[in-house]
């Protein structure tokens, strides 16, 4: 009863706030064109539909990537992830970037129902800034002393830690500032990825969200992982990277009972289970991935 339990609670958090791991891929249930109202994701008010859009060019994995597209006079504009539940104390936010030659700057934000909780800035002249508090408890926009190169991926991770109220950066793998989360403590439920509109564009993709902090190695390894297609009717496919081991793979239902498919050769049979909704769980060499997965 112990296991059902620690399952169901499980569940029902995924299933209302699913932890984010997407390429915006077909596969997982996008298409070209405006990314509002596509699985739960959204734009700020003062943006229009033709801002942001699932794009078949700049895509890191797969075909499809989110293009910041300048569309409009200048303004900072925002697509919205859609909605997550954090549990834990910590978590880890994962995303590529492609910024290329112009003038608009990429941002990438967190924030609470009322707060904003962080703000990262790739900046025009191609300096690196984040929110920070200064010495009078004010919040500001404080230079990290990194730089990044324009017409590259660029991979950025955030770890966040709500109990001492820090956000730690990494570019490319490398740590390059620890500054303060804005919040005091409350996690954040959206993500947003955004841009200033200034005439040039920015590329999003393989964006990851994790209740709870991996190394940075096990966060690029879990970001490869990919569950298509959901909805399914016959047959789940999981990608995984090469380097990544499955070691075991079980399907639960809604009160948190292992069902009888088993995963051969990367994929699952999921033929025999009745229409509803399902949480595959898998546990790798690289670390444990969890995604609420349909049936039709």
């Amino acid at each position: 009863m112990k296991k059902i339990t620690l399952l169901l609670t499980m569940f029902v958090a995924f299933a209302s706030f699913a932890q984010i791991n997407t390429s915006f891929e077909a596969s997982e249930g996008f298409a070209l064109g405006p990314i509002a109202g596509q699985n739960s994701w959204a734009r700020s008010s003062t943006s229009v539909d033709g801002n942001f859009l699932v794009s078949d060019i700049r895509a890191t994995e797969g075909t499809f990537s989110l293009r910041a597209t300048s569309v409009g006079a200048p303004a900072l504009l925002f697509a919205f992830a859609p909605a997550v539940a954090l549990t834990q104390t910590t978590a880890t936010v994962v995303s590529k970037v492609y910024i290329p030659t112009g003038n608009s700057e990429a941002v990438l934000q967190t924030q609470t129902a009322a707060l904003i909780g962080n703000r990262l800035i790739f900046a025009a002249n191609n300096t690196i800034s984040v929110t920070d508090y200064d010495g009078t408890g004010t919040l500001v926009i404080a230079p990290t002393g990194a730089t990044y190169l324009r017409d590259t991926n660029i991979v950025v991770r955030q770890d966040f830690d709500f109990t001492n109220n820090t956000v730690e950066y990494f570019i490319n793998g490398t740590s390059i500032f620890t500054a303060a989360y804005n919040a005091a403590g409350a996690p954040f439920v959206r993500v947003l990825l955004g841009f200033t509109n200034n005439g040039s564009d920015v590329f999003y993709d393989e964006v990851m969200v994790t209740d709870g902090t991996l190394s940075v190695n096990e966060s690029n390894l879990i970001a490869g992982i990919r569950v298509y297609p959901n909805p399914a009717i016959d047959v789940l496919k999981v990608k995984i990277p090469a380097s990544v081991e499955i070691l075991t793979a079980n399907v639960y239902d809604v009160i948190g009972r292992s069902t009888a498919v088993k995963i051969e050769n990367n994929e699952i049979n999921v033929s025999s289970l009745t229409k509803g909704v399902y949480v595959l769980s898998l546990e790798t060499s690289a670390g444990s991935f969890t995604q609420k997965i349909i049936k039709q």
